[in-house]
């Protein structure tokens, strides 16, 4: 059964969830991906390299740093690594899955892209899976916009732990190695909250839940671009 989708509370711009609503980290299905770290890293470190040639892609109003860009990819990353093992224990005997796609893309090219095909091994079906990762404390799954999702079966929402953001803080990335160190003596937990289904997309959120361009939300963020959303406690659990 579909759960009801929660609305932020607003006060002019600035929008909340209530406490009672949010979700604790370790209530879904915790993977772990430590023998995939130096695979995504790799990945991730050329992929930054490759993005921040290509500013504003994705019609941010904030220039992002090679750091940052880095950051967001390595957790992307995770979150995919996460649904992948998940997948394949839960429904390999079903579907074929498409592995992690680990292929360099290049600014728009890279935002639009799928992040999983399941084609059923009997009848060729294919479903279409993105994932949405964010740190631990997070209770939005958030869906830019400018982007499509009508096409996608299942948004997953992924959390991780501990924070990427303050094991690698004040480390360049020009210091190439000293990265890949840290991650790899680091063991990483990812959380699968939930996901959103294309029904529910289409008829309660698309053109209804959306935080706009410039938004605050939780009193501190900034809304960088304009984006759908849908609190982590209306997701469906895999439960």
């Amino acid at each position: 059964m579909q759960k009801e989708i929660k609305k932020l509370q607003k006060s002019n711009e600035s929008f909340w969830l209530d406490r009672a609503d949010k979700v604790p980290f370790g209530q879904g299905k915790l993977y772990s991906v430590n023998d995939r770290i130096e695979d995504l890293f790799n990945f991730s470190y050329n992929q930054a390299i490759k993005l921040n040639q290509k500013q504003n892609w994705n019609n941010s109003s904030h220039y992002r740093t090679s750091e940052e860009m880095l950051l967001d990819t390595i957790e992307g990353k995770m979150g995919e690594e996460a649904i992948y093992k998940c997948a394949n224990e839960r429904w390999g005997k079903i579907y074929n899955i498409s592995p992690v796609d680990y292929n360099i893309y290049d600014g728009q090219e890279n935002g639009d892209k799928l992040d999983f095909i399941f084609i059923h091994k009997k009848t060729g079906k294919e479903r279409i899976v993105a994932v949405r990762t964010v740190k631990f404390f997070s209770n939005l799954l958030l869906m830019e916009t400018s982007k499509t999702w009508d096409h996608c079966d299942a948004i997953f929402l992924c959390r991780i732990k501990p924070l990427i953001d303050d094991i690698l803080k004040g480390i360049s990335i020009c210091e190439k190695e000293s990265i890949k160190q840290v991650l790899l003596k680091t063991d990483f937990k990812i959380e699968i909250v939930g996901y959103l289904d294309k029904q529910t997309f289409v008829k309660e959120v698309k053109d209804k839940m959306i935080l706009r361009q410039g938004s605050k939300i939780f009193g501190t963020t900034i809304m960088e671009t304009e984006n759908y959303y849908v609190p982590a406690c209306s997701l469906k659990s895999l439960r």
